[in-house]
């Protein structure tokens, strides 16, 4: 019998503590403890925090006679986890909308529900005139609404993470900015419309976007494979994409996305 309970005993010292998280909450019960200040900043640093350190945070600390060098410690963990949140977000591919210093949003690509020809013109003039090609997006709307006239974006190139995959070969298949295009949709009653090309009995297909609806925008650097783009001039309401312009990783692939925003009236 004793033997059997002092396995099981053994059995419940084995398991794993739950995931402790400091807050500053916990700092204030540990110096209300009456523990030595460095034993309090050993165990920030080497735990997994999750402190405020906004000014208004700092003050209510002072108040409560948190010592200087443990809400220097409080402060120092809290950069750390911002700049390793930072990194995270950085190394994976994608387009982001930059919402604030600490806040990006992944932009995720729409998937094309078809595509029409108005055929119109071409009948009346005999096949001289194009026959414009659009790309159909269901709905009038994005779901990502960026809220201001100058977005700022940021894309990522990571080559170790890229795979030939629906969701980031476009990624595998550039490392620039300039390999996409930033278009204004033409928005219907149910759908939003983007010109993919056009035909002409004489001229043959032309598949590029229509260069009217195209925005230029100024790409800077940040570091190796991330870049932050930022239309030259404020965008008016309404419905935008980028659309990749590069080559096609292989014929089984097809350019049949993008990936879109809106700039709504009342930003």
């Amino acid at each position: 019998m004793k033997k059997t309970l002092f396995i099981i005993i053994a059995a419940l010292c084995a398991l794993p503590a739950e995931s402790e998280v400091l807050t500053n909450q916990s700092i204030i019960d540990l110096v209300a403890l009456g523990l030595p200040e460095n034993v309090i900043v050993t165990k920030i640093e080497t735990s997994e925090c999750k402190f405020d350190t906004s000014l208004e945070a700092i003050k209510k600390l002072n108040g409560e006679g948190i010592a200087g060098n443990i809400l220097v410690a409080m402060m120092s963990a809290s950069h750390d986890a911002a700049t390793a949140k930072k990194a995270e977000e950085n190394s994976k591919s994608g387009i982001y909308y930059i919402e604030s210093d600490s806040v990006q949003k992944q932009v995720l690509p729409t998937v094309f529900s078809g595509t029409k020809a108005n055929t119109l013109g071409a009948v009346f003039s005999a096949g001289i005139a194009s026959t414009k090609v659009m790309a159909i997006i269901n709905g009038p709307n994005s779901g990502m609404q960026v809220r201001t006239s100058k977005p700022e974006f940021r894309f990522v190139f990571n080559a170790e993470t890229n795979a030939l995959s629906v969701t980031d070969w476009w990624f595998s298949s550039s490392n620039s900015p300039r390999q996409f295009a930033l278009v204004k949709l033409k928005v219907k009653k149910n759908d939003r419309q983007l010109q993919m090309g056009k035909v002409n009995a004489y001229a043959g297909l032309d598949m590029s976007v229509d260069q009217k609806a195209k925005i230029d925008f100024d790409v800077e650097q940040e570091s190796e494979g991330v870049f932050r783009v930022i239309p030259k001039t404020p965008l008016e309401p309404g419905e935008y994409c980028f659309f990749f312009q590069g080559t096609l990783p292989s014929k089984s692939v097809s350019n049949n996305s993008v990936f879109d925003f809106s700039v709504p009236g009342n930003e």
